[in-house]
C-alpha cells in the first residue's frame, strides 16, 4: 500500500505500507509502516516503524523504530528505538533507544539507553545508560550518568554519582564515590597497603601486604566494609577480609 492502512493486514511474506498504520500488521517474514504504527506489528523475522509507534511490536529477529515508541518491543536478537522509549524492550541479544522515559530493558547481552531516566536495566553481560532510577543490573558491567537505586554487576560498576549503592568486584564513583588509601599493621602482617572505592555504605577493598615469617612470604586480599558515622569526625568501620598467602 502506497499510503496508509486502517485495518488488518496478513501475508504470508510481507507487508509494506508508505505512510502510517492503524491497525494489525502480520507477516511470515517482514512489516513495514513507512511514517507512524498505532497497533500491533507480528514478523517472523523483521518489523520496522519508520517514524513513532504506539503499541506492539514483536519479531523473531529484529524490531527498529525510527523516532519515539510508546509499548512493547520484543525479538529474538535486537531492538531498536531511534528516539524516546516509553515501555518495554526485551531482546535475545541487545537493546538499544536514543533516549528512555520511565522506560525498561532487559537482554540476553547489552542494553543502551542514550539519554533520559530508565527504571531497570538487566543483561548478561553490560549496560550503558545516562540516568537510571531504580535497578541496573549485569553479569559483567554497568555504566551510567546518575544513578537513583542500585548498580549490581558481577565485576565492575562506573558512574557519575549515585543516590544508592553499587555492588560489584569494582565500583568506580566519579563525583560522591568513597575512595581511601590507607596504611596499617597487625598481629599477622607487619605492613599493609590498602585501597578502599565505592560508597560509604558499602565498599569494596584490595590490599597487599607482608606478613611475619620468611621474607619471601607475601598476602594479597580482598573484601568489603561500610562506614557508619558516629560522633562528629568520628567514624566506625565494620569490615571483611579474605587475604591469600603468597610464597
Amino acid at each position: 500500500d502506497r499510503f496508509y492502512v486502517n485495518g488488518v493486514q496478513l501475508a504470508g511474506f510481507g507487508n509494506m505500507v508508505g505512510g502510517f498504520v492503524n491497525g494489525l500488521q502480520a507477516a511470515g517474514f517482514m512489516n513495514v509502516a513507512g511514517t507512524y504504527m498505532n497497533g500491533l506489528q507480528a514478523g517472523g523475522f523483521m518489523n520496522v516503524v519508520g517514524g513513532y509507534m504506539n503499541g506492539f511490536q514483536a519479531g523473531g529477529f529484529m524490531n527498529v523504530t525510527g523516532s519515539y515508541m510508546n509499548g512493547f518491543q520484543t525479538a529474538g536478537f535486537l531492538n531498536v528505538t531511534g528516539g524516546k522509549m516509553t515501555g518495554l524492550q526485551t531482546a535475545g541479544f541487545l537493546n538499544i533507544a536514543g533516549a528512555s522515559d520511565r522506560g525498561i530493558q532487559a537482554a540476553g547481552f547489552g542494553n543502551v539507553s542514550g539519554g533520559g531516566t530508565i527504571f531497570f536495566q538487566g543483561s548478561g553481560f553490560f549496560n550503558v545508560a545516562e540516568r537510571v532510577k531504580g535497578l541496573q543490573a549485569a553479569g559483567f558491567l554497568n555504566v551510567a550518568g546518575h544513578v537513583k537505586g542500585v548498580q549490581l554487576s558481577g565485576f565492575i560498576n562506573v558512574c557519575d554519582s549515585i543516590d544508592g549503592v553499587p555492588i560489584g568486584v569494582i565500583s568506580v564513583v566519579k563525583t560522591n564515590g568513597y575512595r581511601k588509601l590507607a596504611f596499617s599493621v597487625s598481629e599477622v602482617q607487619y605492613a599493609n597497603l590498602s585501597f578502599r572505592m565505592g560508597v560509604r555504605q558499602f565498599y569494596n577493598i584490595f590490599s597487599f601486604g607482608k606478613p611475619f615469617g620468611p621474607a619471601g612470604r607475601w598476602m594479597y586480599g580482598y573484601g568489603v566494609g561500610t562506614e557508619l558515622g558516629l560522633t562528629g569526625k568520628t567514624t566506625l568501620n565494620i569490615e571483611g577480609i579474605v587475604h591469600h598467602e603468597l610464597w
